[in-house]
């Protein structure tokens, strides 16, 4: 059994007068240490990442050389956001600020091979529930996974 710790969402340092730690970089080396466990790693959320910004203390692809690399990398929560805090919204893997085949070819880069999912899928207008943004996104997934694999094998 693995235990994955997800980023808080938002990340935010307090919210509803509680202190969050599970936001940055170093929240998470903090957490790795107290586990101390070769069955703890991270549900990476790159949106969740992505909003932070550079108060996460790493970007996503940076996150992803130093957990990946290390194998502590369980799960990926796959989805992009139109900015970092204090604005954003959710939005398709092509259309936000971040470059989704640069994390794609980072997790080839590392060897990840577990999970990935589409995350927090955007509606579109007559798609209740929602199979069309889910077929987008899978779709343009598995166009992002097959490009990372023709350039890194």
């Amino acid at each position: 059994m693995k235990l994955a710790l997800h980023p808080d969402d938002p990340p935010v340092a307090r919210m509803n007068g509680v202190t969050r730690i599970f936001n940055t970089y170093d929240g998470f080396r903090r957490a790795e240490k107290l586990a101390a466990s070769p069955n703890w790693g991270i549900l990476f959320c790159v949106g969740t990442w992505s909003e932070a910004g550079a108060g996460a203390g790493k970007s996503v692809v940076e996150m992803i050389r130093d957990f990946g690399g290390r194998g502590k990398i369980l799960e990926v929560h796959f989805r992009n956001v139109s900015s970092p805090l204090p604005r954003f919204h959710e939005t398709f893997p092509d259309d936000g600020f971040v470059d989704m085949y640069a994390v794609m070819k980072a997790l080839r880069e590392v060897r990840y091979n577990g999970g990935l999912g589409a995350d927090h899928i955007p509606g579109l207008a007559g798609d209740e529930n929602r199979r069309a943004g889910t077929a987008y996104c899978i779709a343009y997934i598995k166009a992002l996974l097959r490009r990372a694999n023709q350039d890194v094998g």
